[in-house]
């Protein structure tokens, strides 16, 4: 069973090797025969090839070639014709309609592991998705932390939304690496308060090493000292940064406890 999923992956869709493992031995299939079947149940339905094609998700040059026994619908695509033009698995394969006592073990088996290829399937394109919805979220993080200047917030928010990206991919591709969901929280987790830990940095080096504004604060505000003299607040989860003449971008900035 598995040889046989391994065979059908190195075809296109909706085709396979000609070839089909039985429950007990291997039984080579005529393509030519299954094909003039299939033509034969399309044109008693009256459907056009391109019709067929479009109800099952396949182009009508692969339809052709199916007809013409060219190659082989994979198990997925047996099924589906199956039940489409009415018939059992083996009748199709077969080429040719049989007496109502069938295999039943046989379409059984045929049925389940079309179900798991249609599984497994899936999988790969939501890993597929992910991995494009994680690079998309890094790209959108770099972005926003490389063009908009630190005293503008949208790039703290569009580099918050780039990381949420990326978490939320990270979760759907964490879903076969980690043995149970805790674990897959965990790590999840971890990847999120990592991201909060980079910005929280970047903000930390950017005000003590080159006298810059925190990107990633959730509140500025203008305050009086004891003076009257005004001063520029910004105040970040972790600290505070102060600068006693805003309207000076070269005036020193301070960090305080909040």
């Amino acid at each position: 069973m598995e040889r046989q999923t391994q065979e059908g992956r190195r075809h296109p869709r909706g085709e396979s090797a000609p070839e089909v493992r039985g429950v007990e031995q291997a039984q080579p299939v005529d393509l030519r025969r299954m094909g003039a079947f299939l033509r034969q149940l399309r044109c008693e339905q009256g459907v056009t090839q391109e019709a067929l094609a479009d109800r099952l998700g396949v182009s009508a040059r692969t339809v052709s070639r199916w007809e013409n026994g060219t190659t082989m619908p994979d198990l997925v695509m047996v099924v589906e014709l199956a039940k489409a033009f009415g018939v059992s698995i083996p009748e199709l394969i077969g080429g040719g309609r049989k007496e109502p006592a069938m295999d039943a073990a046989t379409e059984e088996t045929a049925r389940t592991m079309a179900t798991y290829g249609e599984h497994e399937l899936r999988a790969r394109r939501r890993k597929t998705v992910a991995a494009m919805l994680a690079a998309f979220g890094a790209l959108v993080v770099m972005s926003a932390l490389a063009v908009f200047p630190r005293d503008s917030s949208w790039g703290s928010v569009y580099a918050t939304a780039g990381a949420i990206v990326v978490v939320a991919a990270a979760w759907a591709l964490l879903a076969d690496v980690c043995a149970t969901r805790a674990r897959r929280v965990a790590a999840t987790a971890a990847l999120a308060v990592a991201f909060a830990a980079m910005f929280l940095l970047s903000d930390y080096v950017g005000v003590t090493q080159f006298n810059q504004p925190p990107r990633f604060c959730y509140q500025k505000e203008y305050m009086a000292d004891s003076a009257g003299r005004e001063r520029m607040v910004w105040r970040t989860p972790l600290y505070s940064v102060v600068s006693d003449d805003p309207s000076s971008q070269s005036a020193p900035l301070r960090i305080q406890a909040s």
